[in-house]
């Protein structure tokens, strides 16, 4: 078997590193959207290292130079996955296609093909706008504005289709990525999920990790360890009741009924919606939903 078949067989062959189960699952898939979630140390970013590298150099062996963006919170965390990437290539056979690598304002490494991984932050839309490139990776995804993401990272990849990476520990339920993630979970043409608990890498302390449950809550334990989405507990509402309510099939509007019509505006994260409710009798029954995207304020 060729060494850039895949990606497990370069990491173990060619950078000499064991990927572990949750890994090796990741890493074989090529759906154009992967959403990965992970607890804190469990091997997400080594993953994600692994794959930039491959694909990068799929390409030059393909005679197709790429760009590939790292796209983080801020740059301190998108130096971390670079460094990484950059360290793979220092102990491996592959350093000497290396022509230049910059540090600053913006890390990048280019390639004397041609090929290019750039590093940009995800504060500022005005350094990504403009650029196209092959692959996007966006580390610590659930903490971007949601804009960002829908509004200025895909479009980046319009030109060839390419492929969108989107890894994070988790937030709140309810946000962009964890709705990509739900979305992933199930069959999907385009949208792949994965989960990485702290616990399945078997490169860390498990006695210290299991020793953290004793220092944080039930709920920070879960969230930053067991990689798990948690209700925010500023919501009135849990998120899977709200979920419930906009599924299945909505009741007719009869004559002599009463109804009640919820108008909820939003302007930054998220978007206005109408509900119009049957109130006549309980339980109460969803008659319409409607969502308000991109319509102006005035119009609403």
């Amino acid at each position: 078997m060729k060494l850039l078949d895949n990606p497990v067989v370069f990491a173990f062959s060619s950078l000499k590193v064991q990927t572990h189960k949750g890994q090796v699952k990741y890493l074989l898939d090529q759906h154009k959207i992967q959403v990965l979630l992970g607890g804190r140390r469990s091997g997400k970013s080594f993953c994600l290292a692994i794959e930039i590298l491959f694909y990068l150099l799929l390409g030059i062996q393909e005679k197709k130079p790429s760009k590939q963006i790292i796209i983080a919170p801020t740059l301190d965390q998108g130096k971390l996955l670079l460094a990484q990437v950059s360290q793979f290539l220092l102990h491996s056979a592959w350093g000497g296609l290396v022509e230049t690598e910059v540090k600053n304002p913006f890390p990048e490494i280019r390639f004397k093909d041609g090929s290019l991984i750039i590093v940009r932050t995800g504060q500022d839309s005005k350094n990504l706008r403009g650029h196209r490139a092959d692959r996007v990776v966006c580390d610590e995804a659930a903490f971007m504005n949601e804009n960002l993401i829908t509004q200025v990272v895909m479009p980046i990849l319009a030109d060839c289709g390419g492929q969108l990476v989107l890894a994070s520990t988790p937030t709140s339920k309810g946000s962009l990525f964890h709705r990509l993630y739900q979305q992933g979970t199930e069959y999907h043409e385009r949208v792949r999920s994965f989960h990485f608990p702290t616990q399945d890498n078997p490169h860390l302390d498990q006695t210290y990790v299991q020793a953290q449950r004793d220092q944080l809550t039930e709920v920070e334990f879960r969230k930053e360890y067991l990689g798990e989405f948690i209700d925010d507990s500023s919501l009135v509402f849990k998120w899977e009741h709200v979920e419930s309510c906009a599924k299945g099939e909505f009741s007719s509007a009869l004559p002599g009924h009463s109804y009640t019509v919820g108008y909820d505006p939003a302007r930054q994260r998220d978007r206005s919606a109408v509900i119009v409710i049957d109130v006549t009798s309980r339980p109460f029954r969803i008659v319409h939903l409607m969502d308000l995207k991109g319509l102006d304020y005035t119009i609403q």
